[in-house]
């Protein structure tokens, strides 16, 4: 064999052998592909799940700093009503008045009276009804009574037979030596009728 035919025979082995090695590696790449694919998408769906791992609990701690920022602030604004309608009620009973000296013990005559028409003239229907001359409106339970200007709205008044009672109204028949005892039902009223009270000043 010639020389030229030694070299056709090289040239054609090196072509086998690089179109083989060219194959091989494309097998290859197809073979691995899909693993690399899969783990690419479980590598993917990792991070995804990472993601949303790390964000729900920070975005419910933010909705816990937001609901707790919120109840602070209404709890903030409540306290803050409250002052104010302690304020103004405060405000409210400091009627100028000569004033009542604690510990002051003084027998007045005594009578009792409710929010009806029997004994206010209010029905109610009425915008006012249950209304003192200091502005209270009577709930059920209270102890209130009305006395003269001498005593101040907001004194507290111990009555035997009665209690711990508040001026927080007026009358017009009302005066520094009487005293008017309020009462939820009529028939209370009528049976407490008229007596003399010795009342402490507290």
């Amino acid at each position: 064999m010639n020389v030229k035919g030694l070299q056709i025979i090289r040239n054609i082995n090196m072509v086998t052998v690089l179109s083989g090695s060219v194959l091989l590696f494309f097998i290859w790449g197809w073979l691995c592909y899909p693993v690399q694919g899969e783990r690419r998408v479980e590598f993917d769906n990792s991070i995804k799940e990472t993601a949303r791992y790390n964000d729900g609990p920070k975005s419910e701690q933010a909705q816990n700093r937001e609901s707790l920022a919120i109840q602070d602030q209404r709890m903030m604004e409540g306290k803050k009503n409250e002052e104010q309608l302690v304020v103004v009620e405060y405000a409210r009973e400091q009627e100028p008045s000569r004033g009542a000296q604690r510990g002051l013990q003084v027998t007045l005559e005594s009578t009792g009276y409710t929010c009806g028409p029997e004994s206010t003239g209010k029905h109610p229907s009425a915008s006012d009804y249950c209304q003192t001359a200091s502005g209270y409106r009577l709930q059920p339970g209270d102890k209130v009574v009305a006395m003269g200007k001498k005593y101040p709205f907001g004194t507290l008044i111990m009555i035997p037979g009665y209690g711990l009672a508040t001026v927080r109204d007026r009358g017009g028949a009302v005066g520094d030596n009487h005293i008017d005892l309020y009462f939820e039902r009529n028939e209370d009223a009528l049976k407490w009728g008229r007596r003399a009270v010795t009342v402490t000043v507290l």
